[in-house]
C-alpha cells in the first residue's frame, strides 16, 4: 500500500499557493489575459481533451505553484496505487477501480481477475440486454417486453435515466425505458396505470439490495405483478443489479437475471457496470461500447 500523502497545508508549496492566491487577486483579468502567447500557455492537450485554463486567475508562477503541490503530496503515486487496485478510497477501506469499467480487453487494471471478471460481467449483461431489446426473451405469457422499468436511486437511477434521455436518438425499436426513485408512491404508480404487466420489465438496481427506497419501491412493483400474473410471473419479470445474492434469492430474481457489480464501483461511476442494463437495453449492445471505450475506437 502507497503510503498516506502529506496533508496540503502543511507543505511548502502550500504556503507559497497562499502568498501567489493574495498576490494574483490585485491582477486584473485583463491584464492577465493581456499577452498573445495566453491561450499557448494556459492550455493542454490530453488524450484527445482540450484544458483551456488561460480564463482563470492564474499566472505562470501560479501554475509551477500547482505543479510542486501536486508533487509533495504524492498526487503520480495516489494515482499510479488507483491503477494497481490498492485502496485509495481510506474512508470505506476500497479500491477505486470504476475506471476498469471503460477499458478494453486485456488493459488488466487492477489486476488480472478483475480485468476477467468485468469483461465476463459485461458480455453477459450485454447479452441479456440484447435478447430483452430484441425480444428473445420475454414475459411469462410468452409476450416481448414493451416496458423497462428500472428501480433505484443515486447512482443506480440517475446515471442511467440521464443516459437515456441524452441518447434517445438510439432508442428507436427498444422497449421503453421508465426510471423510478422516488419513495412517493406517485412516481411508481404512474408508471404502472398504463403499464401491462405482460410485457413490462422491471430492474432492481441496488448493490446491496437493502436500500429503503429501492426495496419500497421494488416490494410494491412486485405485489402488483404478483396480483395481476401471479407469484410464478416473477422470475420472468424482474432483473436484479446486486452484491446480495441472498437478497435476491428471497425476492424471486432469476439466477439468470442478475448481475454482479463490485464494492470499487463508486454509485456516481455505476453506469458503466451493470447498472447500465437498463441504458443498453435501451441503445443497443454497440453503442453501449461506444459510451465506455469512446477514446480506444
Amino acid at each position: 500500500m502507497t503510503s498516506r500523502p502529506v496533508p496540503g497545508p502543511l507543505t511548502p508549496a502550500w504556503k507559497e499557493l497562499t502568498a501567489h492566491a493574495k498576490r494574483i487577486a490585485t491582477v486584473s483579468p485583463r491584464e492577465l489575459c493581456a499577452g498573445s502567447a495566453r491561450f499557448t500557455d494556459f492550455s493542454r492537450e490530453a488524450a484527445g481533451l482540450l484544458f483551456d485554463f488561460s480564463r482563470q486567475q492564474l499566472d505562470a508562477p501560479v501554475l509551477t505553484t500547482l505543479g510542486s503541490l501536486a508533487d509533495a503530496i504524492g498526487l503520480r503515486e495516489r494515482i499510479e496505487a488507483m491503477w494497481r487496485g490498492e485502496k485509495i478510497n481510506i474512508t470505506e477501506g476500497r479500491a477505486v477501480l470504476h475506471v476498469a469499467l471503460r477499458q478494453p480487453q486485456g488493459a488488466g487494471i487492477g489486476g488480472e481477475k478483475i480485468a476477467r471478471d468485468v469483461l465476463a460481467e459485461r458480455e453477459r449483461m450485454l447479452s441479456f440486454a440484447e435478447r430483452v431489446r430484441n425480444g428473445d426473451i420475454r414475459g411469462s405469457s410468452g409476450r416481448p417486453f414493451t416496458l423497462v422499468v428500472n428501480i433505484g436511486i443515486g447512482g443506480s437511477d440517475l446515471g442511467p435515466a440521464m443516459a437515456v434521455e441524452a441518447l434517445r436518438e438510439y432508442t428507436r425499436g427498444a422497449p421503453r425505458c421508465e426510471f423510478v426513485s422516488n419513495i412517493d408512491g406517485c412516481h411508481l404508480a404512474d408508471v404502472l396505470e398504463t403499464a401491462d404487466p405482460h410485457s413490462t420489465l422491471f430492474i432492481v438496481s441496488s448493490k446491496t439490495f437493502g436500500t429503503l427506497e429501492t426495496l419500497t419501491n421494488a416490494r410494491t412493483a412486485r405485489a402488483w405483478l404478483i396480483e395481476k400474473l401471479g407469484e410464478s410471473a416473477v422470475r420472468q419479470h424482474f432483473a436484479a443489479v446486486s452484491v446480495n445474492h441472498k437478497a435476491m434469492d428471497e425476492f424471486g430474481v432469476h439466477r439468470d437475471y442478475r448481475f454482479q457489480m463490485w464494492d470499487w464501483v463508486g454509485g456516481r461511476y455505476s453506469v458503466w457496470s451493470s447498472i447500465g442494463v437498463s441504458l443498453a437495453i435501451a441503445i443497443g449492445r454497440e453503442n453501449f461500447l461506444r459510451l465506455c471505450f469512446y477514446k480506444h475506437l
